[in-house]
């Protein structure tokens, strides 16, 4: 079977043959319909990540797929869809870029109903991050003013979506012209390379909460936009500067 493993940290993966997995007691034998290219991958991938899997390494700390076999006392049967993050994957062991892996049973999640591979293999991490900012940490109201900060990227457009959801008005700042297009319908969006664009954000400081997916020497600066007595929320560390996204 094919999979896409890193020989060097710091490097491109290479799609090779590689061995075929042996389920293990308390394993579950995945065929991978769909992987995730998450950022967690490329500062795995990077080698200044804590956690380092032996070189050579499949990658892929996400992905869904269909069960071919697993331990009858699982309460996982052939056939059954589910998502795979967690146990080690692509952090400790080889992940899911690949056609089969083998996974513990903890890093299965049985789906609820079906869904496109792709959406199955990418909506848990940024969604449930999402989730915890704007509800468990930040605590969104409903009719506040919320900036949200990389508000195209996969986390901000699910922290943004939700924050609408809870009834707050939602003001997207994006890195780049062409991510305004990406920003969630509903969501002012406002491009951060536009002095013109943002400058009213700091006169006004209308908003209530801050919640930055970027982190970064400018967040300071970005605290600005928040009116006194108002909140922020970091959940990124994605960036050194302001202007990247």
């Amino acid at each position: 079977m094919r999979a896409a493993r890193f020989h060097e940290w710091g490097t491109a993966p290479v799609v090779e043959e590689v061995p075929e997995p042996t389920r293990g007691e308390a394993e579950v034998l995945v065929q991978v319909q769909a992987s995730a290219v998450a950022h967690l991958d490329v500062t795995v991938a990077s080698g200044e990540f804590a956690m380092k899997p032996p070189l050579p390494y499949i990658g892929g700390v996400e992905g869904a797929g269909v069960v071919l076999e697993a331990d009858a006392d699982s309460g996982i049967v052939p056939g059954t869809q589910v998502m795979l993050r967690g146990g080690g994957l692509g952090m400790l062991r080889d992940g899911t870029w690949t056609e089969r892996v083998c996974v513990p049973r903890k890093a299965v999640t049985v789906l609820a109903s079906p869904l496109p591979p792709e959406v199955a293999a990418t909506f848990f991490v940024p969604a449930t991050t999402a989730y915890v900012a704007v509800h468990d940490v930040a605590k969104v109201r409903p009719e506040e003013h919320v900036i949200v900060v990389g508000a195209a990227g996969a986390v901000g457009s699910m922290v943004a979506q939700q924050a609408l959801a809870a009834g707050a008005t939602v003001t997207g700042v994006v890195g780049r012209t062409d991510q305004l297009a990406d920003v969630p319908k509903g969501v002012d969006a406002v491009d951060m390379t536009s002095a013109s664009a943002i400058a009213p954000l700091a006169e006004a400081r209308s908003a209530s909460l801050l919640i930055d997916t970027l982190g970064g020497d400018r967040l300071i600066g970005r605290t600005r936009w928040v009116r006194q007595g108002g909140r922020a929320v970091v959940i990124g560390y994605r960036s050194r500067s302001a202007g990247r996204d």
